[in-house]
C-alpha cells in the first residue's frame, strides 16, 4: 500500500477523533450551562410570587 495513502488515512482518523473529542467537550459544557440555567430559573420561580394581575415580585 502507498505510504502517503496510509498517512492520509491515519491523519484522517486522528482528525476525526480530535473533532469527536471537541464535540463531546462542547456538549458537556452546553449541558452544564443548561443545567445551571435550569437551577437558576428554578430558584427564581421558587422565590417568585405571582400575583393575580400577572405581575410577579421576588
Amino acid at each position: 500500500m502507498n505510504k502517503s495513502l496510509l498517512r492520509e488515512i491515519f491523519e484522517g482518523q486522528s482528525f476525526k477523533a480530535h473533532l469527536f473529542k471537541q464535540l463531546k467537550m462542547f456538549l458537556k459544557l452546553l449541558n452544564m450551562q443548561i443545567s445551571t440555567m435550569y437551577s437558576f430559573f428554578a430558584v427564581i420561580t421558587d422565590k417568585a410570587v405571582v400575583h393575580d394581575d400577572g405581575n410577579f415580585s421576588l
